[in-house]
């Protein structure tokens, strides 16, 4: 699993202390770690021209708050990666189970009469 999978995993089940380095010895900020982290996701975005530019990431890091509309785009586009994985799977058991169809009735077919 890699680390961007792992950070999205860990951002929906409210896990992100788990991001947190030990050697911080629990002095941290968890607003900060919420928004750092929505930006790294951000920046890690499935099309290029949907992250934000640098310049954009800066003023995220210096204000206050990640822009919602963009966070929650993020959140559409990634629901929707998922959906495509998962139609994308479904067909792979689909096409899988209509080979097994066609075996089975090759090995029906070459059986003695």
């Amino acid at each position: 699993m890699t680390a961007n999978v792992k950070v999205k995993l860990w951002m929906e089940e409210g896990r992100l202390l788990d991001l947190v380095d030990r050697n911080l010895g629990g002095v941290y900020n968890l607003e900060e770690l919420e928004k750092v982290t929505q930006i790294a996701l951000l920046c890690t975005h499935m099309e290029p021209d949907q992250r934000p530019t640098i310049s954009e990431v800066v003023q995220m890091l210096e204000g206050e708050i990640v822009p919602a509309e963009r966070w929650e785009e993020w959140q559409l586009a990634e629901l929707q990666r998922r959906q495509q994985h998962e139609m994308r799977q479904q067909g792979k058991l689909f096409n899988f189970s209509e080979e097994s169809l066609n075996i089975q009735e090759a090995i029906e077919l070459s059986s003695g009469r």
